[in-house]
């Protein structure tokens, strides 16, 4: 049988977990992939290849725009191509290509310009197999770098499932998990050991969410799987036995809602306040923290006066480059931490230009 990946869920709602089932998970634990290993052939020398240009979302419609965004875009991969680790790699390849997208698009969600741009890719090394190298596309690790938009970053939206696309229940930005400053590079925060913010910017690009709004969409989550599953069982015509079994376990729920409802009523003005992170304990269990704690994910949203909107959106105001491995201190969260992996990051981190992108977002 083919081997099955599984996508943990942005959740973290325990509580929720009384009416949901994810089948695929348990296939997924039951035929696991296997690992990947990155052993690539040193003496090898690799390749740069550029691919076509790329069109998130919808794309840009208006000409003038597009051909705007190409030019931020034609900027960052100008950068790129004078990164010998880059351009002349050993060990390793290089793919990448240019990326433009219109505001609404998935990367440039409100608070955003009207179009952003941005180089994307992947370097990956070889294998030695029956004496031959061979290039191993399955241990990419992926290289990006975007002008006018915060959501390049490897932090994901905090959505359960049925939820993935649409508004968020309180009409509020959407939330963001997992930014974390871990350190700065040449005076630029870096988050979680590989995404840089380069800005000149006085506003801070992300803002936290209170425990107060976590725990009010919380209790809206828990509300609306109750009402869902009524609706998917057709509670109207079930069977006597099953009713009463499915009203068993809806009074359970609707105590550990009014338990939540309690919770958050005694809370503090100062504590409704205070920014919120979750621990992952495993499941759909997790555990509201403070961000402080080492294993708290925190949750943040975009600042929505980050940008300034009476700028053209052909001005960079914000450049942020993707590199696992870009912190040498920090083990990277969805890249296996492997030396020549590492290594090779580390090439195209001291070799690139970062001078030129700073001087790309000066006043």
């Amino acid at each position: 049988m083919r081997c099955l990946r599984s996508a943990r869920s942005r959740n973290w709602r325990r509580d929720a977990a009384i009416v949901a089932v994810v089948p695929s998970i348990a296939f997924a634990a039951a035929f696991p992939c296997p690992a990947q290993q990155y052993r690539p052939d040193e003496s090898r020398r690799g390749t740069l290849v550029v691919a076509g240009d790329e069109r998130d979302g919808d794309g840009l419609t208006d000409p003038v725009q597009r051909r705007a965004a190409l030019a931020l875009a034609g900027a960052l991969f100008d950068v790129f191509r004078r990164d010998s680790a880059i351009t002349s790699p050993v060990g390793y390849m290089v793919k990448v290509h240019r990326v433009v997208g219109s505001r609404g698009a998935e990367l440039g969600r409100d608070p955003a310009m009207a179009y952003y741009a941005g180089v994307s890719g992947a370097y990956w090394g070889y294998f030695l197999k029956d004496g031959k190298a061979d290039p191993d596309a399955s241990g990419k690790t992926p290289i990006d770098a975007y002008v006018n938009t915060l959501w390049a970053c490897p932090y994901s939206e905090d959505y359960t499932v049925e939820d993935r696309g649409k508004p968020m229940a309180d009409a509020g930005p959407p939330i963001l998990a997992g930014p974390r400053k871990t350190g700065e590079l040449r005076g630029h925060p870096i988050y979680n050991g590989q995404c840089v913010v380069i800005t000149n910017r006085a506003e801070p690009p992300f803002l936290p969410v209170t425990r107060e709004r976590y725990m009010k969409l919380e209790l809206i989550g828990m509300h609306a799987k109750i009402d869902r599953l009524r609706k998917q069982v057709d509670y109207d015509h079930l069977d006597p036995k099953w009713r009463a079994a499915y009203d068993d376990m809806s009074a359970q729920a609707n105590q550990i809602i009014a338990a939540r409802e309690a919770e958050l009523a005694r809370m503090s003005p100062e504590d409704r306040a205070a920014p919120a992170a979750v621990r992952h304990n495993g499941g759909d269990d997790s555990t509201l923290v403070s961000p402080d704690e080492p294993d708290g994910i925190p949750l943040v949203t975009i600042n929505p006066a980050f940008f300034d909107h009476s700028l053209s959106a052909s001005r960079a105001q914000v450049i942020i480059v993707n590199l696992p491995f870009l912190q040498s201190d920090v083990k990277p969260e969805r890249t296996p931490d492997e030396p020549a992996r590492r290594a090779h990051a580390e090439k195209i981190r001291d070799q690139l230009d970062w001078a030129a992108l700073e001087a790309m977002v000066k006043p």
